[in-house]
């Protein structure tokens, strides 16, 4: 999954969770990974991008995007699958400690992922301080 790909494609999800706009259309169109794309924008809160990573067939994407929404079922099945990757990278994004020990610590090392989970980790945030924002406007 996101452990697949080059470190050029990396960067430029990362510049695209961070709202760079031609990192975006880069996946969209140039490098034709529209599902880093979608996931990039489903973590914003983005329910069509969301829909659209289930609906083809990215359901690990999907599940993550759940997940570091703090959807217990989702982050429950990431858990239960044999591959420790996802549920550690979700980890890291909400800046647990021992997401980041398993990226850093792990035999592949995957401390190259860390940028990353920083950029998702400071979306989310921005997505929650922005509902919490409109909660309090109308209620």
């Amino acid at each position: 999954m996101l452990r697949d790909y080059s470190q050029d494609i990396l960067d430029l999800f990362k510049s695209a969770v961070e709202g760079d706009r031609k990192a975006f259309k880069a996946l969209m169109t140039t490098e034709k990974h529209p599902e880093l794309a979608a996931f990039s924008n489903a973590i914003k809160g983005d329910e069509k991008a969301e829909v659209w990573l289930r609906a083809r067939g990215f359901g690990d994407w999907w599940l993550m995007c759940r997940a570091l929404d703090y959807d217990e079922s989702a982050f429950k099945q990431l858990q239960h699958k044999d591959d420790k990757f996802d549920v550690s990278f979700v980890l890291a994004c909400q800046n647990r400690i021992e997401g980041k020990y398993w990226l850093v610590h792990n035999e592949n090392d995957y401390s190259r992922f860390l940028p990353i989970c920083k950029a998702i980790a400071q979306a989310v945030d921005l997505k929650d301080k922005e509902r919490t924002f409109w909660y309090r406007i109308f209620n």
